[in-house]
């Protein structure tokens, strides 16, 4: 007969049989515990008192016994003083010699109340404090004296990309080793120091964590012993805060302070380095301009292509300053890029693949700059690849969606992305390779793809740098697409002719000179002035000598004195007829973008030739006032 299935068809009989069972003998403990006065009330009903859980107990212990158990343990309830429910262990032991009959089993109960309510508590607080973990933004993590994992909450298993299963593999200091690139060889890490009552190690609060994924971020790192109530080392606290995103914030706030320190610096050498170049050279195109002798014209010419380069170098100084914004037209970017590249890829052994969307939309952008910076990305990739290889070009519209890019606004982008077949880059150089002056090549200046950097920042784009070693290297450039359909522009080009007095304005006397010179070319008469009080002086002379006076060139930095700005306003006040022409190669004023607006009627950026200051004059006599400037293709003053 199988017990256990008679019991439970007939449910009755288990409290049956224990009305049945004669109690021998108990001791004071058991009469306490059951709340009985006697221990003759307690014999003669000691199983009154069970609960439901205390019934099933005994069925489970009597079906053990019948199975040929002689101990069995198992826990219970029971009912004590003033109905009182009281857990207990209840330990079944067959008396000696009693093993056929059953004559004799000894019943031992443990009261384990206490006990019960307080791992109750515990789960409680364990539970509460699970809550408390899964709740905190930052990464909390429990390690025990052996260096072992307790517990993660769900921040620090979506950081790390662990889970507490995971340290059956490895320690928390093999963990170190993977993970963090921080702590050398042989130096205890903090959690193992603290573990060890041992001084943890200088430490920086921030350290480079790769995840299981092997993704690096960037943690904040702290280190708290857990004590007991007795002050007793227990374990240690693990707080891991990611900074990921503060951190490249933080690089790319930086990135920009020294772009803008050096934007100090450049703009300052730049406006003295091209006011010598513009002097020198200025001398030399006018000596061109009379020169008969092919010998003498030739050595000119060479010595003009000299000065371009210098040019070129103090352009792209100017470009991380305020006076290198942008002048913006809009049209597409396609014919842009296309050209720079075919230019800067003449005559090498690379594979141009064009791959470009249908209706692209336009953009606003400044053809030189965009031009300069596709030319930068191409020399560079003509050098990584030993000047043979492929690259490929792809433009197309797109649409971002907030954080896509990282500090570019949602909305339509044209995306161009310039890929080579090169050795690619190294994640250390990838690291610095828009800071300015920092440069892999022996021949180099470290301000190409700084300048790129700083060109697409002011055209409120981005540009981005991606590659693996071994696998090439691709430029992303995102520019904000415009609304704006592409306007032509007429240009008057025809040589300009005039009369009457031109007052010239410039701290330099050999680029009044030279100035003057092209004026007088013009027909006019030409009046120079070193400042602007200067300046004033002679308008009020001319006027006092009922002269006309035709127009103005006006430089706008003049140091320790009157500049451009100023200087026209007073001249206003006294005589309000004439173009003027606002005039610099370096200026954090956004006059020469938009001369109308400080009183001018054009401007001209330094350094330019006859042809520039022909053009801006025709403009200026036809009436026609623009926001824009005059900007030289081919310029020798300044």
């Amino acid at each position: 007969m199988d017990f256990h299935d008679y019991l439970k068809k007939n449910p009755l009989v288990i409290k049956s049989c224990l009305s049945l069972v004669k109690i021998i003998d108990v001791n004071k403990t058991a009469v306490w515990l059951h709340g009985a006065s006697s221990k003759e009330e307690l014999m003669s009903g000691l199983f009154a008192n069970l609960t439901e859980k205390g019934i099933e107990a005994v069925e489970h212990s009597l079906i053990a016994i019948w199975n040929g158990k002689l101990e069995c343990e198992i826990n219970s309830a029971l009912k004590g003083p003033d109905d009182k429910i009281i857990e207990v262990i209840m330990q079944w032991r067959v008396g000696t010699g009693c093993e056929q009959d059953y004559s004799h089993i000894y019943l031992t109960l443990v009261d384990i109340t206490d006990l019960k309510d307080t791992q109750r508590e515990l789960l409680n607080q364990k539970n509460e404090l699970s809550v408390t973990l899964s709740g905190i933004t930052d990464a909390v993590i429990t390690i025990g004296l052996q260096g072992n994992v307790i517990s993660m909450n769900p921040k620090a298993r979506e950081i790390t990309g662990y889970t507490e299963s995971s340290f059956n593999n490895f320690s928390i200091d093999t963990w170190y080793e993977k993970s963090t690139f921080r702590f050398a060889p042989g130096v205890l890490n903090p959690v193992r120091a603290l573990l060890q009552n041992k001084p943890v190690p200088a430490q920086d609060a921030i350290i480079r964590f790769r995840t299981a994924a092997g993704v690096e971020l960037r943690l904040e790192h702290i280190c708290t012993p857990l004590r007991d109530e007795n002050g007793t080392l227990s374990g240690v606290i693990l707080l891991l805060r990611d900074l990921t995103q503060i951190h490249k914030m933080m690089e790319q706030v930086q990135k920009t302070d020294r772009l803008e320190s050096l934007g100090v610096l450049a703009g300052g050498i730049a406006h003295d380095f091209n006011n010598l170049l513009g002097g020198l050279f200025g001398y030399i195109d006018m000596a061109l301009s009379v020169s008969t002798d092919p010998e003498t014209n030739c050595y000119l010419q060479k010595a003009c292509k000299v000065f371009e380069r210098a040019k070129d170098l103090t352009s792209q100084l100017l470009t991380f300053t305020k006076s290198g914004l942008p002048e913006r037209k809009t049209g597409s970017v396609v014919p842009v890029v296309i050209d720079a590249m075919n230019f800067a890829l003449a005559g090498k052994e690379i594979t141009r693949k064009f791959d470009i969307s249908d209706e692209l939309a336009n953009c606003d952008f400044d053809t030189n700059q965009i031009a300069q910076v596709i030319d930068n990305i191409c020399i560079n990739a003509v050098q990584a690849m030993n000047g043979s290889g492929s690259i490929h070009v792809k433009i197309n519209n797109c649409n971002l969606a907030e954080n896509d890019v990282e500090d570019l606004h949602p909305g339509q982008y044209v995306l161009i992305q310039i890929s080579d077949t090169g050795p690619g880059i190294s994640s250390e150089i990838m690291k610095r390779i828009f800071d300015p002056f920092f440069t892999t090549k022996v021949q180099g200046n470290g301000l190409g793809l700084a300048t790129s950097f700083s060109i697409i920042r002011r055209h409120d784009g981005r540009i981005i740098a991606e590659s693996q070693d071994g696998i090439g290297a691709t430029f992303k450039i995102y520019l904000p697409a415009s609304s704006e359909k592409e306007l032509g522009e007429v240009v008057n080009d025809k040589e300009h002719r005039g009369n009457g007095v031109v007052i010239i304005m410039d701290d330099e006397s050999y680029i009044r000179d030279v100035v003057a010179g092209y004026v007088k070319k013009m027909g006019y008469t030409p009046v120079v002035a070193s400042c602007g009080e200067d300046a004033l002086e002679s308008v009020r002379k001319i006027i006092d000598e009922n002269k006309s006076i035709s127009g103005f060139l006006l430089d706008i930095t003049v140091p320790g004195g009157m500049g451009g700005i100023q200087c026209i306003q007073k001249i206003r006040e006294l005589y309000t007829e004439g173009f003027s022409i606002a005039m610099s190669g370096y200026s954090q004023d956004e006059v020469m973008e938009s001369p109308v607006k400080f009183g001018f009627t054009t401007s001209i950026k330094k350094p330019f030739r006859k042809r520039d200051l022909n053009l801006a004059f025709n403009r200026c006599v036809s009436g026609e006032k623009t926001p824009t400037s005059v900007r030289s293709q081919d310029s020798l003053v300044n």
